[in-house]
């Protein structure tokens, strides 16, 4: 049997320009994948394209990158010089031409537009086209949205509030979060399994645990209620505390773990102040987390970095 004949280097390279995808050049030339891959590699060439740019490529880069930028047609400038898009977008980035403010062909109104064009073409998939609301419909369906949020019992909202906390918990298992800094996760403490939305939070955890063993308070919780507020500040409708301590002499705390106070965080702060001002609030700021840390960390089994 006759030896499989090998593609040349100009082969390989041109395979690759003319299909536009490692795949596609392999199938073309009766290679696997990965063999065209390695073979751009060892030529120097970025996925069958030139690696550098020289100084006509630049001047010619200068001239027209903004036009077809705002032209929406920056793929046939990259197609015309041999280029992919975001080749274009990182030297267009390093010559320090990019323009973040640049009114782009795309974007909401385009959407808005397209959006509108289809619905023209096509019937609504539940019969409303061309329909709305009246007011008075609109004005029925807020009163008794409004009228069932206020009759709920204090029960049902905290199960509907675990079961959103369920479905985060599940889907953010879906995904490795080794890398994240926040580390949501379930986590079992003391006996009870939480669904922790950070590291800190997981920590603190342990730190109160630590606490109830040693006879300083009688008990911790993770977010056992949810305060609602009757008028929004800030879009803040309700604030759920990361727990409730209960300290020696039968009172009981709210512990929020928070590294830094941002505008939503302070309007929280403002409501509860304004419509459950009997509530006491502790906040464990990035300093006393830290000193917490520094304190207890090397003696509590299980301390997340």
């Amino acid at each position: 049997m006759a030896g499989k004949i090998k593609a040349t280097d100009e082969q390989v390279c041109d395979a690759y320009a003319t299909t536009g995808s490692v795949w596609k050049a392999a199938k073309l030339l009766g290679m696997c994948g990965q063999s065209v891959h390695e073979r751009l590699q060892k030529l120097g060439a970025s996925n069958g394209r030139p690696s550098t740019y020289s100084d006509n490529d630049r001047e010619l880069l200068k001239r027209e990158y903004k036009a077809h930028t705002k032209a929406g047609k920056l793929s046939e400038l990259a197609t015309s010089m041999g280029r992919t898009s975001s080749s274009l977008c990182r030297e267009d980035k390093k010559l320090g031409l990019t323009d973040q403010n640049i009114k782009r062909p795309y974007g909401a109104e385009v959407t808005r537009v397209n959006m509108k064009r289809w619905h023209a073409e096509n019937a609504h998939p539940r019969g409303m086209l061309g329909k709305n609301h009246s007011g008075s419909t609109r004005e029925k369906m807020s009163v008794s949205n409004t009228r069932a949020w206020a009759e709920s019992s204090e029960k049902r909202r905290l199960e509907n509030g675990k079961r959103l906390s369920l479905v985060s918990a599940t889907n953010a298992n879906l995904h490795n979060r080794d890398r994240t800094s926040w580390k949501a996760a379930w986590r079992t403490i003391g006996g009870k399994r939480c669904f922790f939305r950070s590291s800190w939070e997981a920590n603190y955890a342990r730190a109160l645990q630590r606490r109830l063993e040693a006879g300083e308070i009688l008990s911790w919780d993770h977010e056992p209620r949810i305060f609602r507020f009757p008028v929004p500040l800030r879009s803040v409708w309700s604030y759920r505390p990361d727990f409730l301590v209960t300290t020696k002499d039968l009172k009981s705390e709210w512990h929020e773990v928070k590294g830094w106070i941002d505008d939503r965080t302070a309007a929280i702060f403002e409501q509860m102040a304004i419509h459950f001002p009997d509530e006491k609030i502790k906040i464990i700021g990035g300093q006393q987390y830290r000193e917490l840390t520094k304190s207890i960390s090397r003696s509590i089994e299980g301390w997340e970095k």
